[in-house]
């Protein structure tokens, strides 16, 4: 069944006893893929979902809609979507981009059974509302400059950073945290290594291979999950099916 809220669509399936909770990038897609494509190609198409739109490209610091102005907001409106499903038994979040920190604070707070992140980073808070072709544009074409911050050059929102390393440090006991990376993305990379140490995190690199047929133009290798897909791991990341 389909069911439609502001800024969310779920899918609910009672034979299912998984749900999965996934938070889009900037870009409104699930790291380059369109939302029905990856949860097909996931194997995902058959569980229970719901998957939050960034509609003010904050990386979800901002809520997304009236009712939901904030992270806590969300949260709150995900403990009560997981009671109208009691037949759900196993609770998952996923994150791309700007969207990978909320489904780490999220899955934190729901204690989840996993969380998957798939190049984490968020704006900082001048960049919000932006375009996010544009930043990626304006990154790319930044000069290097060994005095300038790290966070601030690749335009990292260092607040939610650090809101999720004061979370995190006290572990929840149960959540792991799936860490997906490019070590060729610079600034993806930086992101990781300021979270990676801290506890139930599992870093994951991913090499994109020389035969992926979009690696040009500015962070392409930013998109992990079509460069997944094309190297054939997409299915196996996620737990197979379970029935209620």
């Amino acid at each position: 069944m389909y069911k439609t809220f502001d800024n969310i669509v779920a899918i609910t399936r009672e034979d299912c006893s998984q749900l999965f909770f996934l938070f889009s990038g900037l870009m409104r897609t699930v790291g380059g893929m369109r939302a029905l494509g990856f949860l097909k190609k996931s194997q995902l198409d058959n569980r229970n979902v719901a998957m939050f739109i960034d509609t003010h490209k904050t990386g979800f610091r901002r809520g997304i809609s009236d009712e939901l102005r904030s992270l806590d907001d969300i949260v709150r409106w995900q403990r009560n979507f997981c009671k109208e499903l009691p037949h759900v038994k196993e609770v998952y979040c996923i994150g791309v981009s700007a969207g990978s920190f909320a489904a780490i604070y999220s899955g934190y707070h729901l204690k989840a059974d996993a969380v998957w992140s798939f190049g984490a980073r968020s704006p900082a808070e001048e960049y919000w509302g932006q375009d996010p072709e544009e930043l990626l544009r304006i990154q790319a074409q930044r000069q290097d400059d060994p005095d300038e911050d790290p966070l601030a050059h690749c335009m990292l929102d260092a607040e939610i950073i650090t809101i999720v390393r004061d979370l995190l440090s006290a572990p929840n006991g149960k959540t792991k945290y799936h860490l997906y990376y490019a070590p060729t993305n610079w600034c993806d990379t930086l992101a990781h290594t300021l979270i990676c140490d801290l506890p139930d995190m599992i870093s994951c690199p991913i090499i994109p291979p020389d035969d992926f047929p979009h690696n040009n133009g500015p962070n392409w290798d930013h998109k992990l999950l079509p460069i997944i897909q094309h190297m054939g791991g997409l299915p196996e990341l996620f737990p197979p099916f379970s029935g209620a």
